[in-house]
This record gives C-alpha cells, sequence and structure tokens, in this order.
C-alpha cells in the first residue's frame, strides 16, 4: 500500500473562500496540494493569482447585468433576455408553493436575473488597463474624481544578487556548513546568470543548469539548486524582492542525469607521495580512509567505539545509506591510529574537543597536496573511488563484500549479521592492500 501523509487543508481567503488545491505552510510558503510546487508571495490576493495561473484553475466571476427596466413585467424581460446576445447566465426565481411538476409560465415567475461569467483573471487585468490608461473616463463613468488620479506604478528597481547573498549571510539561520556550501554556489551562481535580478531569465538559468557536472549525483544537483533557492526565498520573506522573479524560478530544476556517477580512483604513485610526505595526523586520515573506503566528511566522525584494534575490525552505520558498513583493518592502519590520542569519542578531535569539520580538512587536505607537488585535480574522494574500484575488480572478492566495505545495501546479508562479522570484508580490504600499498 503506497504511504500517505496527513491530508492538507484549503487555503481559507480572508473573505471567507476557500481556495480548493492551495495551502500555506508554517513558513509561510505557498503550495498546490497534490505536488512539490511552493512559492513565495506575501501578498494574499497575488499569491491567489498566482496559484490560478500556475494551475489553470481561474476563478468565474459572475457580473450582474440589467434586463430592460422597472417598467417591463416579467414577459417583457425575458422576451429582452432571449434578444440579448452577451446574456451567459439566467436565474428565475419562483414562488415557495411553485409546482416543479408543471410548466414554468412568466405569471409565475417572481422575479428574474441575468449575469455575464467572465474570468478572474480577464477581467482584474482588463480593470488595471483601464484603470491606467482610462482614468479620467473611468473617473466621469462611476462618478468618483479620485480615480482619474491614478498612475501607472513605478518600474521596480532591479535588486543586485549582491544584495541578496547580504541578506542571506545576515538572516539565515543555518549551520555553518551549509551557510558556507550556499554562499559557495550562490557566487557561482552570480558568475554565470548575472549581476541583478533583472538577469533572471529563463534562459540564463538554463545555463546555470548546463554548468552542472556529468559527475554530479542527482541529488547533489537537487542539492545545489535548493541553495539558490533558500536565497532568493529568504529575501522574499525579509521583504528585499517581491514574487517577480517567482516564475522564472520555476523553471530551475535539476538537469536529468543520465550517465551517473564516474568513478575516478586515485592513482598509486598520488597516494604514495601523499602518504609519504605527511605528519601522523594525516598519515592515519589517509590510511583509515583507503581501509575502510571511506569519504573525508565519513572520516572526520570515526569514534573510537567504530574501531576494535585488539580484533583489527571497524563497524559503525554509514550517515547517507543507514546500512551498517564494516572493514578489516590492516597493520599500518592501527599503528596510525593509534598516535591519535585523543581525549574524546572521536579518533581525529580537534583543540575544542569536537570532531574535525570537513571544511577545514578539505583545505588542509589541499595544503599537504600543493607541498608534496600532487595535482590540484586530485581530490580526497578518488581514494574511496580507488578503494571501491580495487575491491569490486579483484578477482576472487565477492562484490556483496565490496558493498558491504563500501556501506551500500548488500543482497542477502543483514545489518545484524554484518555487525557480529565484520571480517567477512577481509578479502575486500586485502584487495585495496595490494592495489595501494603492497610492494
Amino acid at each position: 500500500m503506497a504511504k500517505t501523509g496527513r491530508k492538507a487543508n484549503h487555503y481559507v481567503a480572508q473573505d471567507g473562500r476557500s481556495i480548493e488545491g492551495l495551502t500555506r505552510q508554517t513558513d509561510g510558503r505557498w503550495r498546490i496540494i497534490g505536488s512539490t510546487t511552493k512559492f513565495s508571495e506575501p501578498d494574499e490576493a497575488m499569491a491567489i493569482a498566482k496559484f490560478r495561473k500556475l494551475t489553470g484553475k481561474d476563478a468565474t466571476l459572475e457580473i450582474p447585468v440589467p434586463i430592460g427596466d422597472d417598467s417591463m413585467n416579467i414577459e417583457e424581460r425575458i422576451k429582452a433576455i432571449g434578444e440579448a446576445d452577451n446574456i451567459r447566465m439566467t436565474t428565475m426565481y419562483l414562488p415557495d408553493d411553485f409546482d416543479v411538476q408543471g410548466p414554468i409560465i412568466p405569471a409565475k415567475i417572481k422575479s428574474i436575473e441575468s449575469y455575464i461569467k467572465v474570468k478572474e483573471t480577464v477581467f482584474w487585468n482588463w480593470l488595471r488597463d483601464q484603470l491606467l490608461t482610462n482614468s479620467l473616463y473611468i473617473s466621469q463613468r462611476v462618478g468618483i474624481p479620485q480615480v482619474a488620479n491614478l498612475k501607472s506604478p513605478a518600474v521596480t528597481k532591479a535588486t543586485p544578487f549582491s544584495d541578496l547573498l547580504d541578506n542571506y549571510i545576515r538572516e539565515a539561520n543555518v549551520g555553518e556548513k551549509t551557510f558556507y556550501k550556499v554562499k559557495k554556489e550562490f557566487k557561482r551562481f552570480m558568475k554565470i546568470v548575472g549581476k541583478t535580478t533583472d538577469d533572471l531569465s529563463v534562459k540564463s538559468l538554463a545555463t546555470y543548469r548546463k554548468s552542472f557536472k556529468p559527475s554530479w549525483s542527482a541529488q547533489t544537483s537537487k542539492t545545489k539548486i535548493a541553495y539558490i533557492k533558500s536565497v532568493f526565498s529568504l529575501a522574499q520573506k525579509t521583504g528585499l524582492i517581491g514574487s517577480s522573479v517567482d516564475d522564472a524560478l520555476l523553471t530551475l530544476r535539476a538537469p536529468s542525469v543520465t550517465g551517473g556517477y564516474t568513478p575516478s580512483p586515485m592513482a598509486k604513485e598520488d597516494f604514495r607521495t601523499l602518504l609519504d610526505g605527511s605528519d601522523d595526523l594525516w598519515r592515519a586520515i589517509l590510511l583509515l580512509s583507503l581501509n575502510c573506503c571511506l569519504y573525508l566528511q565519513e572520516c572526520s566522525v570515526v569514534k573510537w567505539d567504530d574501531l576494535d584494534l585488539e580484533k583489527k575490525t571497524f563497524v559503525t552505520r554509514r550517515a547517507k545509506t543507514k546500512v551498517i558498513r564494516a572493514a578489516t583493518l590492516w597493520d599500518e592502519t592501527i599503528e596510525a591510529v593509534k598516535k591519535m590520542k585523543t581525549k574524546t569519542d572521536y579518533v581525529f578531535s580537534s583543540t575544542h574537543g569536537t570532531s574535525y569539520s570537513a571544511i577545514s580538512l578539505r583545505m588542509a587536505f589541499a595544503e599537504l597536496r600543493k607541498r608534496v607537488g600532487v595535482n590540484e585535480n586530485v581530490k580526497f574522494n578518488h581514494i574511496r573511488d580507488g578503494a571501491y574500484t580495487a575491491a569490486v575488480q579483484k578477482k576472487g572478492v565477492e562484490e556483496k563484500f565490496a558493498r558491504v566495505l563500501a556501506g551500500h545495501k548488500a543482497t542477502g546479508l543483514q545489518d545484524n549479521y554484518v555487525m557480529r562479522n565484520p571480517e567477512i570484508t577481509r578479502d575486500a580490504c586485502d584487495a585495496v592492500y595490494a592495489a595501494y600499498l603492497a610492494q
């Protein structure tokens, strides 16, 4: 059975109307029920109009149309309605004791009203245009002199993207890691799209999407787009910009992924050069990451409880996939890790007693890479790529055990079994050792 969530409440406007299909979230954003489409708009009327435009659910106005005059009887009015070419609906009011089985004749009709039906957006757009272009004529017809003084609203000044970023820096309530990533990606966005909100268009956003690397996963692409939208959303919530950017931003979606992620195993020579040029800290990080097939972020949060140095094993639950991963440790790894004499839960601990942030470690890795003369295109995650590739490609290593090493779900292996038997990854770890450390 498909999983269903709590039914969303349809938004009730200030005038009491229930806007079917539209709801407002606790964060102030509007969402179209039954879809993932969300948008920001502080003005209720504008939000409803935008909803109508996006869904095609345009409400209909019924404008009363006078038929004849007070001197005309019902029969004369019905005749006038039949001759009119602009009537779209007619309502007849009958006596309470009227026999519904009998014929409707003019003499039995109490009153009659006629209407013209017109789409709300059509009507209001027409009225706005008339007020701005024929305000004098309108004021004369309705007898309201003030209408003649209406002027076209001033053109909204374009907002620099740098102001949006400054607003985010000042107002965003996010963690340090997220803050750094959003700032970095928005600066890249500005280089591609332009300098102000006037540069925001379907075409410029398409150019931005095309800048995404083929090697990026679908989740990475979605996350980067979410970073950009969060800057615009916060700018709208704080009143820096209005809803004029919404139509363009609705087209900003992650590009389709056809080829998937392409592994880039680190060359043995590059790894050995990095290892030979490392201090105790980086020697331990490099060896543990290679031995256990870890990303830098994953390595930075390894705890002493994850390691059994006597049994030479590593067991933990991978944060990304929520599955148990395991490895058998090499002697070189154990020797290097033992030199990390931290007094905290983490193997690699900062002077503040917390785990290192991935950002600081990544910057330190870049310095190490430069110092030992390894090409800047060599990334830390290539260590994991190399470990997984070596384990999978080694003849005699079952793929499911290589998957356990990498922290992927392995068919036929339960988490409890892996936790009790981390030695099942021995062949996979030996294959990695042979590829990178064997003489």
